[in-house]
């Protein structure tokens, strides 16, 4: 399931067209261009409304995600045991959705994620980040299955892949490694020149680049701001938050996030500093 960036001058005409599954039809609508707040390194930034930093997400958000990845999964005879890794903090919630996706379709799957704060595993760096490094947690050295599957809101460049690749080689024994995403937002340059294609799978619900995004793009869905204050995930935590709203026992939560965003007045009409460092998007709380 390879969904590639709208080509017509219209979102909606592009996705009304027969077989095409109502959770990739929400996830698509859900895509949002935000600009990034003082980063040096990238000025637009690609999120989603299912990763829930712009807005409250309930279990339907989390079911569209795993109904999508299991559409991306190998056959479970490739792979009896794997390691689903998601990356902090956009990372988390796609990664628990793999997680659900693969064990309801026979394998024997374990998750866990990387960290902004050192966790005695190995470290690599995400270049274009507010906050580039990342540690893996010290499980990941230990032998949990025959795969890793690293998994991702969006690929851009794929060089972030590479960084965390060269680590898993040099520090773990998994006999093979695989990306999924969210998104592969890999411009053309980028898909043909770096290695990624070459050294690791990726498998992604949704393809475009970013600027096929910025072209089609309707204007964004959050046309006011929530009222009331759902329940609040902040940062990393959010993962222990996840299983609780896929049953419903949470009705809806929104993440406090590290993302440092601007106020644009499309995907973004208010921003709340939580905590030092940590955001809150449109509600009605500020």
């Amino acid at each position: 399931m390879l969904r590639k960036a709208p080509e017509s001058d219209s979102l909606d005409a592009a996705l009304n067209q027969p077989k095409i599954p109502e959770a990739v039809i929400r996830i698509t609508r859900g895509v949002k261009i935000v600009e990034r707040d003082a980063n040096p390194h990238r000025r637009h930034g690609i999120t989603f409304e299912h990763l829930g930093k712009l807005n409250p997400i309930s279990s339907r958000h989390l079911e569209d995600l795993i109904a999508c990845f299991a559409e991306l999964l190998p056959t479970p005879s490739s792979a009896r045991r794997i390691t689903v890794l998601g990356l902090a903090e956009s990372g988390i919630v796609p990664a628990f959705a793999m997680h659900e996706a693969a064990n309801s379709h026979g394998f024997d799957a374990n998750w866990c994620f990387s960290s902004r704060t050192d966790q005695r595993g190995p470290s690599f760096v995400e270049a274009h980040s507010h906050a580039p490094e990342h540690f893996l947690p010290p499980e990941i050295l230990v032998d949990f299955g025959e795969e890793l599957w690293i998994v991702e809101d969006e690929v851009t460049t794929g060089q972030t892949l590479l960084n965390l690749l060269e680590v898993v080689r040099r520090t773990t024994e998994y006999e093979r490694v695989r990306c999924f995403s969210v998104l592969d937002a890999r411009s053309p340059d980028h898909s043909e020149n770096n290695q990624v294609p070459h050294q690791l799978e990726v498998r992604s619900i949704l393809q475009g680049d970013l600027s096929d995004w910025l072209q089609q793009m309707n204007p964004s869905s959050l046309q006011s701001r929530f009222d009331g204050v759902p329940h609040l995930s902040v940062g990393e935590l959010i993962a222990s938050d996840l299983p609780a709203l896929l049953t419903g026992e949470l009705p809806q939560l929104q993440h406090v996030t590290l993302s440092p965003w601007t106020i644009d007045q499309k995907a973004i009409l208010s921003r709340l500093e939580y905590m030092p460092g940590y955001y809150l998007y449109n509600t009605k709380a500020d």
